[in-house]
């Protein structure tokens, strides 16, 4: 499992760390992991992916969550996330991750 690393503070998300080699086409491989700022704390969160026009949504659990299939045999997707409380709604800008293949 290859883990992508991703900060996120206020309504902006980054990547960090290592995102060389990235291949796509992998299944059930990819995972990320998202360091939140204290504005988030409390926020139930969404990591949602984009690739070719869709978006796929999927909980963040532990500050993890799975890579989902879907977007892993574009050249490249994109990461945002969205968090709820109390009705309020905020989401970060979206990171481009490309994929060799």
């Amino acid at each position: 499992m290859r883990v992508l690393h991703f900060s996120v503070n206020e309504q902006n998300i980054k990547k960090s760390g290592d995102f060389s080699g990235i291949v796509k086409g992998s299944k059930g491989y990819l995972k990320a992991e998202f360091s939140f700022g204290s504005e988030w704390s409390r926020r139930k969160a969404a990591a949602s992916f984009f690739t070719e026009g869709k978006e796929y949504a999927v909980p963040i659990i532990r500050n993890r969550c799975i890579v989902p299939d879907d977007v892993t045999d574009a050249d490249y997707f994109r990461v945002q996330v969205v968090g709820l409380e109390k009705g309020q709604i905020i989401k970060t800008n979206k990171v481009l991750v490309r994929q060799e293949g």
